[in-house]
């Protein structure tokens, strides 16, 4: 029996009293908000409105219900408010580097009111209704609410109706995600070297190091990534799309995934997910088109290597002009509960803001800005909705074009057709190879070409990103950037646009966008293979097409590519050296580790028996030089580089020495060489332990599971993220068929319902339909229908 959930009264004399606007006969008042949510099976909202920010209200609204307490903790972040209510020196979420005080200062300098009433000032009238009905249902929530469920934010303070600013800080949050994000410290913390002199360390750092340090910085944290599979006519037994989404994002905090349902008649009629805190579908479905979304390659900012002249003052075009300095202030919770305000002095030069790393110092004569393409990004709701609204893959391509509103991802996508869309059209910074060869000439700028980051000369209009002259943006082109739609497949799995399929190669990406005839990581090389096998017949599976229930079959069986390239040969070195010496010096019998991969079925699965024993080998060995005996070729990217090089003696040494390394660490952990994964894999405890398949990026399983720390004495938990929302769509006469999983379910609140439900589900190695008919919708309804006017 399912749940109910909570029915709030709608018309009752308080909110009469409180909002004015529920009367009845001729006299009644126009409704600005006038919708319902229903609730089908794991709480799953399906939301319809008159209008599309009646939809908007009603999303956030449900958000708010299932999790109040992040979105608020959210605003807490973006507001600039985490050290008023909650002191400076608190990490902003567990195992963050970031502080408080360093948050708070950053999202004054960069998001201030100003800069984002500018930026927002030429929205789309539906965009606006959007982001003022999700002002305006949150806030109903915060009116309504009751002590029905139980929060960990109850009467919290910070805890207070939003505004449309906090929704800019919202929207702009997500945008940045990938820029300006990855370096609060190093912005919020920047001074002039008379204020903070710089350590000699840090000054002596050479091109090199300093690159090294900083693209160890931009992918120290957790990674987003995902899979997706737009499969065309040629590759389903139908004759129609199937499309795959599998998002791999945080388990935690905003950037968590919502299920919603929304329906405008005359305006759209869309399901699928979103990012906690957006009003609309980031990826989702309708009756003729399913997308998804995956993390791009192309990077969405640029450092400005500035000439000074006194510390404060920059060189451009030959005259000297002050940096911008602005007087940051914040306020901060004393220990006896008082409040104190602090002070900054933050610059930013007309690129952007300044700021420090190491390597990357501040001196009299040089500094960096940072200058980030999605700071100005106001189109991200344009964009998805007119994604929403599209009835092909056709149409999807135009709006990319049209809009060029994505801040960070590529588009897959399937329409019932039969086509397949793959496209990174998305806001790029307009940086082109003839400008890096002009602009990108200090040592500095050559050591972190090598990484494929951008270190521009600040000291020049020449050296500025261009611009568009089709949209008066500093973007690349959308028209110039890649996209295929074709009738077998496409796929990514966060490797650049120059393989979305190995039959149609591009290789002349600007290298901003991405590399080409790059080595591909073996996640990638296995979804490209799952496909092959499955279309050549060789997967053990009947027919030589995708359905919708193979299409499943394939994601839960976790293969792992890292293991079919090298167990085989590793079990045979392995017994012909059954003692080997590990690096704690202790002689070490591999025998039953042997035996145990031997036995393996090169799958992550929950049965399977010898994950641990690779994993920890692997996350070693995958760094040995040397290690493969056929190495990676640009015509055969899928199947290169491969052969264990387990002949070298100085590799087989090595693999042995890592063998043995990992029988102890598992011994040290107290877990055993046979320990099915389902026993060490999981989240919850006790009663609600729940296991996982799956393994981490470096296993090239297609199924990624991420956890916190490793392996420790619990096993591989609690996952940080990995699998999230999860979509397979097709379409018949009647519409879309769908099934899939939100791995961590609705709700972040213990205390609700739909806190695990989903992700037991998920545990027990099966999705769910997802209903989007209205029969369909009405056989799973839960608890009663909610009706809001306002």
């Amino acid at each position: 029996m399912h749940p109910q959930h909570p029915v709030i009264p709608i018309c009752s004399t308080l909110l009469l009293t409180a909002i004015g606007c529920c009367s009845f006969g001729n006299n009644a008042t126009a409704l600005k908000y006038d919708l319902s949510i229903t609730r089908t099976s794991y709480g799953v909202p399906h939301i319809e409105a008159s209008t599309i920010g009646g939809a908007a209200y009603g999303v956030a609204y449900a958000y708010a219900q299932d999790n109040l307490c992040l979105l608020a903790d959210q605003l807490l972040t973006v507001r600039g408010e985490r050290s008023k209510y909650l002191g400076p020196d608190l990490p902003i979420q567990p195992g963050s580097t970031i502080t408080n005080l360093d948050n708070d200062f950053f999202f004054h300098h960069v998001l201030d009111e100003a800069s984002l009433t500018a930026i927002y000032a030429n929205l789309s009238d539906p965009a606006q209704q959007m982001l003022d009905g999700y002002v305006a249902g949150y806030n109903r929530f915060l009116r309504d609410r009751t002590s029905a469920v139980a929060t960990s934010c109850d009467n919290a303070a910070w805890v207070k109706p939003m505004s449309r600013l906090d929704m800019y800080r919202l929207m702009s949050d997500k945008a940045i995600l990938s820029g300006l994000s990855n370096y609060v410290t190093a912005i919020a913390q920047a001074a002039p070297p008379t204020a903070a002199p710089l350590s000699k360390a840090k000054m002596a750092l050479s091109p090199a190091a300093t690159a090294n340090l900083f693209d160890r910085a931009l992918n120290s944290g957790p990674q987003l990534g995902s899979n997706a599979y737009g499969l065309g006519s040629d590759a389903t037994e139908n004759g129609s799309g199937l499309l795959l989404g599998n998002p791999h994002f945080p388990w935690s905090t905003t950037n968590r995934f919502y299920q919603m349902h929304l329906t405008v008649p005359g305006q759209f009629d869309v399901m699928g997910a979103s990012l906690g805190g957006f009003p609309l579908v980031n990826i989702g479905f309708n009756k003729d088109i399913a997308w998804s979304h995956t993390v791009s390659t192309g990077r969405r900012f640029t450092l400005f290597e500035l000439t000074l002249q006194n510390g404060t003052n920059y060189v451009f075009d030959g005259v000297v002009k002050p940096l911008l300095q602005k007087t940051v202030s914040v306020e901060v919770l004393r220990p006896d509960g008082s409040l104190e305000t602090r002070t900054r002095q933050l610059y930013a030069s007309h690129h952007g803001p300044i700021l420090v790393a190491p390597g990357l110092g501040w001196t009299n004569t040089k500094a960096f800005a940072i200058k980030d393409v999605n700071l100005e990004n106001s189109r991200l709701i344009e964009q998805w909705l007119r994604m929403s609204q599209a009835k092909s893959v056709d149409d999807i391509k135009q709006a990319l074009l049209g809009i060029n509103g994505l801040p960070w991802v590529n588009t897959i996508a399937a329409d019932r057709n039969g086509k397949a869309l793959y496209a990174d059209i998305s806001a790029t910074p307009y940086v082109t190879k003839t400008k890096l060869a002009s602009c990108a000439t200090s040592p500095l700028a050559q050591a972190f070409l090598s990484k494929r980051l951008f270190v521009l000369d600040g000291s020049t209009r020449n050296c500025e990103w261009d611009v568009d002259p089709n949209t008066n943006r500093p973007n690349y082109p959308a028209g110039q950037m890649p996209a295929m739609i074709r009738n077998d497949y496409v796929a990514n799995s966060n490797e650049s646009a120059w393989l979305a399929n190995p039959n149609q190669l591009n290789d002349n990406l600007p290298l901003i966008i991405g590399d080409s005839t790059k080595e591909q990581s073996h996640r990638t090389r296995m979804a490209f293979t799952q496909i092959t096998d499955r279309l050549t017949g060789n997967d053990g599976k009947v027919g030589n097409r995708f359905n919708l229930g193979n299409l499943e079959e394939v994601f839960f069986d976790a293969r792992s590519y890292s293991a079919e390239l090298l167990t085989d040969s590793l079990v045979n070195l392995c017994r012909a050296n059954p003692i080997s010496t590990a690096t704690s010096g202790n002689s070490v019998n591999l025998t039953e580790a042997c035996n145990t991969l031997a036995a393996w079925s090169k799958r992550m699965n929950f049965d399977a028996v010898g994950v641990p024993v690779f994993r920890e080998f692997w996350r070693s060995a995958r760094n040995l030089p040397n290690l493969w005996t056929t190495p990676f070729a640009p015509a055969d990217p899928i199947r290169t580089p491969r052969g264990l090089n387990s002949t070298d003696a100085t590799v087989s040494t090595a693999l042995l020495r890592m063998l043995a390394d990992s029988v102890e660490k598992l011994a040290a952990n107290n877990i055993a060489l046979s320990a099915p994964l389902r026993s060490i894999q999981y989240v919850g405890a006790a009663s609600l332990k729940l296991p996982l398949d799956g393994g981490d990026e470096f296993e090239g399983t297609f199924n990624k599971m991420t956890p916190a720390a490793g392996l420790t004495p619990v096993g591989y938990t609690p996952i940080v993220y990995g699998s999230s929302y999860i979509q397979a769509v097709t379409f018949d006469g009647n519409g879309p068929v769908a099934r899939g999983i939100l791995t961590y379910s609705q709700s972040t609140n213990p205390a609700s319902p739909y806190y695990s439900d989903q992700t037991a589900v998920y545990s027990s190695g099966r999705w769910v339909t997802l209903p989007f008919k209205a029969a369909d919708i009405a056989a799973a309804t839960i608890g009663s229908k909610i009706s809001l006017r306002e």
